[in-house]
């Protein structure tokens, strides 16, 4: 069954490669959707898929988890 995940991150995630990330990400499972910088300063991510690549790709977008970051 597809479905449609929706979220708006927060922090640094604009002009620091987030977005890209966010598509490579995308792109590599065969997700359907947008990225979109929002005016005030959140992007927002929209994805279409099953149910088991979204909940992958809701976990791999989380820029905490970043390997960079630890």
């Amino acid at each position: 069954m597809t479905m449609r995940l929706t979220v708006f991150v927060s922090g640094i995630v604009q002009e620091v490669g987030y977005q890209a990330r966010v598509i490579d990400m995308a792109i590599a499972l065969g997700l359907k959707g947008m990225v979109v910088n929002l005016k005030d300063g959140r992007v927002k991510i929209v994805a279409q898929d099953e149910h088991e690549k979204l909940e992958w790709f809701e976990c791999s977008i989380d820029i905490k988890k970043c390997s960079t970051c630890s």
